[in-house]
């Protein structure tokens, strides 16, 4: 066992030794290997910049990508981001206005949950967001930019 330790070790040493010389002795030319180029003029640079995407388009749109059904039905494909946004409207109401001299926030309840506390220049559930609260009402910037203001008896 001793002796094929250092049959190995040996081996080692020899390698390295070999490897270091080799590395440091032999030239390799330094145009042994280059980049193959087309001739000038040859590619058409423009033509990669400006894919022309509509053929495949085309094609993509008359494909069935989504499968059939075992009833040999087409499988329809999924539902678009704005279909899912449709769908899943959150359903949520603002059960009151608090109105303090340091502290002003609406109360809102989403899908039956805990009641939480929403401050001026945060989103509501409908991604409007609050810009001013006071007694009687509040006012909300929707995703259009518009300004509401919506008066309340809470």
């Amino acid at each position: 066992m001793k002796r094929a330790r250092q049959l190995f070790f040996a081996a080692c040493c020899l390698w390295a030794i070999t490897a270091t010389i080799t590395y440091l002795t032999v030239d390799v030319q330094h145009d042994l290997v280059a980049p193959r180029r087309p001739p000038p003029g040859a590619m058409n640079y423009q033509a990669l910049l400006q894919p022309k995407l509509e053929e495949a388009q085309n094609r993509v749109a008359a494909t069935s990508l989504w499968g059939i059904q075992r009833n040999g039905q087409p499988i329809p494909p999924p539902k678009s981001q704005q279909q899912v946004e449709a769908e899943q409207k959150i359903e949520w109401q603002i059960l009151g206005a608090v109105v303090r001299k340091k502290e002003k926030y609406l109360l809102i309840q989403i899908d039956k949950t805990l009641p939480s506390a929403i401050k001026e220049g945060e989103l509501l559930p409908d991604s409007s967001k609050v810009i001013k609260i006071g007694k009687g009402f509040y006012t909300v910037i929707d995703d259009s930019g518009a300004k509401k203001t919506i008066f309340t008896d809470l």
